[in-house]
């Protein structure tokens, strides 16, 4: 905080002091920073009490979920060394896809092609052997957006949506390193079962964002998706009344489709209700047909 002639200003930091940690790090964003510092309590609390919070921190949904996908990003990578290896990329670019930003999203986009029915190499090669890569800025992003672009049309060519873990996580059934499966059941596990209490706690609560949902016949019905929003907002760090916050940014490509799914869902579920009678406490917006979320996934790759 300063404090000036003319105005006063404060500055969040949302970068985490790099430490020593083996396991994933999310970035935080300004709001979420101040609302954790206006959440600390100046009275000293009972051992109980700390240790229910630290119990509930170490179970929440933005901490597991990040856990989840960087095991399997560290299981996706050995399992697809070989594939990069043999592919048409010399030793520098298979060295600059390793060392990209993108190398982590093109790990999850091959987990992603795999629960579609796609072999993960073949898809992998069939990326980058699309046209030349000579004139590319950053190797590992041009192939990751190759990729997801054949995953978004293969799930479009689909009969069936792959089965996601509270309609946010692939299951890790591709992954068969032993020294990561056990690991990544209990995660699983885990999630399933926070989604569970986050899902009746919201019944029970019945907060703000919830009396804007259409009124269910049945709130475990599997097309009423209480217990899907309830993880999408804690995974993604959702707290205002829309039920799923501001649009995600065109660059968060699994936020904007758990995004997409969700309001398409909730169209439904508000049409059906409308359809028996019901009416919520409050309006709801559909963000499908108000944002572009779905990308053109371009030409065949050949």
């Amino acid at each position: 905080m300063t404090r000036g002639r003319n105005a006063n200003h404060a500055y969040v930091v949302t970068r985490e002091a790099d430490q020593d940690m083996h396991e994933p790090t999310t970035e935080q964003t300004m709001q979420a920073v101040l609302e954790s510092v206006l959440d600390q309590e100046g009275t000293e609390r009972s051992a109980h009490e700390v240790m229910r919070t630290e119990l509930d921190n170490a179970t929440r949904l933005d901490r597991l979920i990040p856990m989840h996908e960087y095991l399997c990003q560290i299981a996706t990578g050995h399992k697809y060394q070989a594939a990069l290896e043999s592919s048409s990329l010399d030793p520098a670019d298979q060295a600059a896809v390793k060392a990209s930003p993108a190398y982590g999203p093109l790990l999850a986009a091959l987990r992603r092609a795999e629960a579609l029915g796609l072999n993960g190499a073949a898809t992998l090669h069939r990326a980058i052997d699309q046209s030349s890569l000579n004139n590319a800025t950053d190797i590992g992003a041009v192939i990751h957006s190759r990729v997801e672009r054949l995953a978004t049309r293969a799930e479009r060519r689909s009969s069936s949506q792959p089965r996601r873990i509270v309609g946010l996580v692939t299951p890790a059934t591709n992954i068969t390193d032993p020294q990561f499966i056990a690991a990544l059941r209990e995660i699983e596990s885990l999630i399933a079962q926070r989604a569970d209490w986050l899902s009746e706690k919201v019944i029970d609560e019945a907060p703000p964002w919830y009396r804007l949902l259409p009124i269910p016949t049945d709130h475990h019905a599997p097309e009423y998706p209480v217990r899907e929003l309830a993880a999408y907002r804690e995974r993604y760090q959702v707290n205002g009344e829309d039920p799923l916050g501001p649009p995600p940014q065109a660059a968060a490509c699994t936020q904007l489709r758990d995004y997409e799914r969700l309001s398409r869902l909730l169209d439904s579920a508000y049409l059906a209700s409308e359809s028996a009678g019901h009416k919520a406490d409050g309006p709801f917006t559909s963000h499908v047909t108000s944002t572009s979320l779905h990308s053109d996934p371009g030409p065949d790759i050949n």
